[in-house]
């Protein structure tokens, strides 16, 4: 069904994708593996027309695809789910099925039923707008589907629906590739397993009846290396505050009621299924909303404040990367020094001095292992892995009073996902209070000092995680008791 034959494509003096050839036959499901920046989604670009190869070839049905033209592969059934939305903002839910030219009896009844079809896109959290795209894309992918992460923002509730789903589309004749950092993922479905790194596919295995015993660690290594984690992950070392703050910040939304307590320099885990709120609850601790901060310190004292005091004090990993994070225009040094220009550093007599923000930039580059490291590069070409880096670097340094996390690993692999989280808990040991929304309840366990549940728009009181039963957690997020 799908013949990729020596796809090569460079950016600048980047070769993201280094002769790839692979074959995916129809009914058949491809698992691509590989650390961040491996060139798994740009070689999903130029399968989709959105990206033209400078060299090689793609096929659908002995037929070749003419370079950089997506509507083409479309025309072809190739259908794509990128890890980075292709939906409208502004368009609602139903206009966007219509935009692609699927009548509503294709896909009314598939629809998640707590997504409303008259929606606006931007109205939905990033979980929910994944479920369109993959719908959509399954919808028009009726001979190749492309799927980029499509399971990276979902809680392990949806996630189990999404791969029968993936199994599905197989099921009617689809060839699949099916781009994912998570091990258990890729060895449920995938018939396949390619692993790519550094632009090349450096190995393949194959389903019979049952993996071969073992075959983690040999993906692992093919990632990763030998020791199955990239020296460029580990973490720096971080200059942690000596006068650790202690006591409570608790914020109330003055519209609905909803209040939440974070106990100061420590870790809360927010975890819910997607679309019970977090969105609102996330825009509550930025400040976005008007808000009571009434901050405790362990003396007794108290200062209530309001959202200003938020927007002052607070910084926030955002859920996308691309949207939020970032314009993809905007250069790498540009986009580091965001934070610096919005709270009025690297400035004197009111005027910014541009070699100081080169100089700060190319600091914070080498201090957080950035690639590549050139402040002129576009924030938009970097992989999702450099681009969190990016957003951690300007969150963390210097660490805020509150950081406000969203789903912050979602669409990194293994090594990455590792430092990330030792970032934010280095945080809170350096002082920072840490709020991360998170959709895997193992991960939250593994990292979090508290645990709260979000259902239905309300949040429960949190709880220390060693106090915590993982199969009461599970309940509270599907049943609220």
């Amino acid at each position: 069904m799908l013949r990729v034959e020596q796809v090569t494509k460079r950016f600048g003096d980047v070769v993201a994708v280094n002769s790839v050839s692979f074959e995916a036959a129809a009914g058949e499901i491809v698992a691509i593996l590989g650390e961040n920046g491996a060139g798994k989604s740009t070689l999903l670009s130029c399968i989709a027309g959105f990206v033209a190869p400078d060299v090689g070839s793609v096929a659908i049905g002995g037929e070749m695809l003419p370079f950089g033209d997506s509507a083409t592969a479309i025309r072809h059934g190739v259908g794509t789910a990128f890890q980075h939305f292709s939906l409208a903002p502004s368009f609602t839910v139903a206009e966007s099925f219509a935009l692609a030219g699927l009548p509503a009896a294709d896909w009314k009844q598939r629809l998640d039923r707590r997504i409303p079809d008259t929606s606006r896109i931007d109205d939905l959290g990033i979980a929910e707008r994944q479920q369109v795209e993959f719908l959509k894309a399954r919808l028009v992918g009726h001979k190749v589907l492309l799927l980029d992460e499509s399971t990276s923002p979902l809680g392990e509730f949806d996630v189990g629906r999404v791969l029968e789903d993936i199994a599905s589309a197989a099921a009617t004749g689809a060839a699949v590739l099916f781009v994912t950092h998570r091990l258990r993922e890729a060895l449920a479905v995938a018939d396949r397993i390619v692993v790519m790194r550094h632009g090349f596919v450096v190995g393949g295995w194959s389903r019979v009846d049952e993996w071969e015993p073992g075959i983690e660690s040999e993906l692992l290594s093919a990632m990763f290396g030998a020791d199955g984690r990239d020296s460029a992950d580990d973490p720096q070392p971080m200059v942690l505050d000596d006068s650790k703050p202690t006591g409570t910040i608790v914020i109330t939304d003055l519209a609905d009621g909803t209040q939440l307590q974070l106990e100061r320099g420590m870790v809360l885990a927010i975890v819910g299924i997607a679309g019970n709120g977090q969105q609102r609850l996330a825009q509550m601790l930025a400040g976005e909303r008007r808000v009571l901060v009434d901050i405790g310190a362990a003396d007794g004292r108290r200062d209530v404040r309001g959202e200003k005091w938020l927007r002052g004090h607070a910084t926030v990993i955002p859920e996308d990367r691309i949207a939020e994070g970032g314009a993809p225009e905007m250069t790498l040094g540009e986009t580091l020094v965001l934070r610096d220009l919005a709270q009025g550093r690297q400035q004197r007599g009111g005027l910014v001095s541009p070699r100081a923000l080169t100089k700060r930039a190319k600091s914070m580059i080498e201090h957080w292992r950035i690639s590549p490291a050139v402040p002129g590069s576009r924030f938009g070409d970097l992989s999702g892995g450099n681009m969190q880096r990016v957003i951690l670097a300007r969150a963390l340094d210097p660490g805020p009073e509150l950081l406000v996390a969203v789903n912050p690993t979602q669409g990194l692999d293994a090594a990455t996902a590792d430092t990330v989280r030792e970032r934010l808990r280095r945080a809170a040991d350096g002082g920072t209070t840490v709020a991360s929304f998170e959709l895997d309840v193992d991960d939250a366990l593994r990292f979090a000092d508290r645990v709260a549940v979000m259902f239905q728009g309300q949040v429960s009181e949190s709880d220390d995680v060693q106090n915590v039963d993982r199969r009461q957690l599970q309940i509270m997020m599907v049943a609220g008791w």
